[in-house]
């Protein structure tokens, strides 16, 4: 019984986050290694296209910001250690206006006194096969996480849901992986 009570409440957080994510945001602040994280859309800019701005200050009042462009709404925000050199990265998460919902990612790594975009892998062609959009990122235990629906199609049939592919970043070789 204590494992479906986890199950329930695990299920119950992935929902919550699911829900949040497809809501959108303009704006979010929070605090991470002590350090103050501010994202934020552009000033009077459209909420389908655009740009959104990262904001760093640092415990000993260090300041960084970098602006990135934007097709489509803000979906997401993290702070972790996605690559594994002992400072954060901020994680911004965007999904595109219309049909396909088209996912990507930002990141960029507090170097101690700035902020610096990484840039972040492509899907690969065989990561591609059945891929229509409708991503969901996640970051759990400093590495990020994408998840999609895959389809199938024959002819000219509809497509066909037939499952879901989650992948993990792997900044260090610079790919996404199977997770």
């Amino acid at each position: 019984m204590r494992g479906c009570n986890r199950l329930y409440a695990l299920a119950g957080v992935l929902s919550l986050a699911m829900l949040s994510q497809s809501a959108g945001f303009d704006s979010k602040t929070w605090m991470y290694m002590g350090a103050k994280i501010h994202v934020t859309v552009g000033k009077k800019e459209s909420g389908s296209i655009g740009s959104y701005l990262v904001s760093v200050v640092a415990p000993g009042g260090k300041r960084g910001t970098v602006r990135a462009d934007r097709d489509g709404s803000l979906v997401g925000a993290w702070a972790a250690d996605i690559d594994g050199d002992k400072k954060l990265e901020v994680i911004v998460a965007t999904q595109s206006a219309g049909n396909g919902s088209y996912g990507k990612a930002g990141v960029f790594s507090w170097t101690g006194s700035s902020l610096k975009a990484k840039v972040v892998p492509e899907l690969n062609r065989t990561q591609l096969n059945g891929y229509r959009g409708h991503d969901t990122f996640s970051v759990s235990r400093n590495t990020l996480y994408r998840s999609f629906p895959v389809y199938t199609q024959k002819g000219n049939s509809p497509a066909k849901k037939v499952g879901t592919r989650t992948l993990k970043l792997n900044l260090k070789k610079f790919r996404w992986e199977s997770a």
